[in-house]
């Protein structure tokens, strides 16, 4: 075409002036768009035989030409900019920003976006947004990052007292605790964010109290209690909506501390099952193997602790009565025990009702006893093993 409607030896192809040219052009562009036609037609034919023939496949022609033209496309020269493409596959950190400023309907629609996100969010319960902290009859969200608490609404399940809650994508599971007549509960209840209400779900095999509830791989693992159940262990899959036994722990123990880090089940420390003591084991679960594992000891007694990983490791909160003593943190790649910080909040702070960590650092709210509503929250920094008390604001649900 070029030398057709170009110059040819510094003479123009059209000295019959600007009317020939335009002609001779129109005519150009029909016989090219014949051609074209003629090219596709041949194409899906050679693609249709070569499909047919077994030689070439639909699916890998196309990935072929996908792949040329992205290489076309890499060719082609790029504006400078001061955007890393480490930012641009970021979405988890943009959808954690969604979630930590919405509202619940805004958070949970956050979910349903793509597997990547739900997967992050799903890991990471007090973006939805908070933490469930049973008080006496109530239930209190707790946002660490915001600084909150917003009561949920009832009807509430009954027996708040010495169960164990975590949070799977999106919604809050409590069980176990003393019923009436302080009895270990086996009630497994749900709190869905998205209906702001409360269902049952399928019991635990055995009522428990003074037990411990984790969140792993979408699934919830109970662990220990007091009595009989104290060396027992079982799994709820929400999918499936039924439990599964798993084995026993090497020790028994209740008001334990207990943890999920880089895809394993950590159980810490707690009382004895006489409650005469308290315990220092500490023991990880393999969901691949299906196996307890004992690892290093703590260097305290730990009768009565939480459990949490931050930064890749795992930190065991000792609160004997009313105040947070010690901090002990366990290096997974060294495999030791470090203590932190002694006598990290003085006595007298309040009762231990939940701990949280997010960005870096361990956030713990506490109340005045056991059934009192919460009254202070604090921060714990953990390189500079420096706590802080920070405002906690009551506030009112926003659906």
């Amino acid at each position: 075409l070029k030398v057709r409607i170009g110059f040819e030896c510094g003479q123009p192809l059209f000295p019959a002036g600007p009317v020939a040219m335009v002609a001779e052009l129109k005519t150009l562009v029909s016989g090219m768009q014949a051609d074209l036609t003629a090219l596709r037609e041949e194409l899906a034919a050679l693609r249709s035989s070569l499909d047919a023939s077994g030689c070439l496949s639909q699916e890998t022609f196309l990935l072929e030409l996908q792949r040329q033209r992205c290489g076309a496309r890499a060719r082609v020269p790029i504006r400078p900019t001061n955007c890393q493409f480490a930012d641009l596959l970021a979405v988890e950190g943009v959808a954690t920003a969604c979630a930590e400023a919405g509202t619940w309907a805004s958070a949970c629609a956050l979910l349903g976006t793509c597997r990547t996100i739900a997967r992050s969010l799903g890991q990471q319960p007090q973006l939805f947004p908070g933490l469930p902290v049973a008080v006496s009859h109530d239930v209190f969200l707790w946002h660490p990052v915001l600084g909150t608490v917003q009561p949920l609404p009832g009807p509430l399940p009954i027996g708040f007292w010495r169960q164990a809650s975590a949070g799977i994508a999106g919604r809050f599971y409590m069980c176990g605790g003393s019923g009436p007549g302080w009895s270990p509960r086996p009630n497994l209840d749900c709190f869905d964010q998205l209906t702001a209400s409360w269902h049952a779900l399928p019991p635990m095999s055995h009522g428990r109290e003074r037990h411990s509830a984790t969140a792993l791989g979408g699934k919830l693992y109970v662990c220990g209690g007091s009595g009989s159940q104290a060396r027992t262990a079982e799994r709820f899959d929400p999918v499936a909506g039924a439990w599964s036994q798993l084995p026993l722990m090497s020790f028994a123990r209740g008001c334990h501390g207990a943890a999920a880090l880089e895809g394993k089940l950590y159980v810490c420390g707690g009382l004895m099952p006489d409650r005469s003591s308290g315990d220092g084991t500490v023991e990880r679960f393999d969901p691949a193997l299906g196996t307890w594992e004992q690892m290093p000891p703590m260097p305290r007694q730990n009768p009565r602790c939480r459990a949490v990983a931050l930064g890749g490791k795992l930190l065991v909160l000792s609160h004997p009565f009313r105040c947070v003593t010690t901090v002990e943190s366990f290096d997974l790649a060294k495999g030791i025990w470090t203590e932190l910080h002694h006598l990290a909040l003085a006595d007298h702070v309040g009762w231990l009702h939940e701990a949280a960590a997010w960005k870096g650092k361990l956030h713990v709210v506490f109340g005045s006893s056991w059934n009192s509503p919460l009254t202070s929250m604090h921060r714990f920094e953990p390189r500079t093993e420096i706590w802080e008390q920070v405002p906690l604001v009551l506030r009112e649900l926003e659906l």
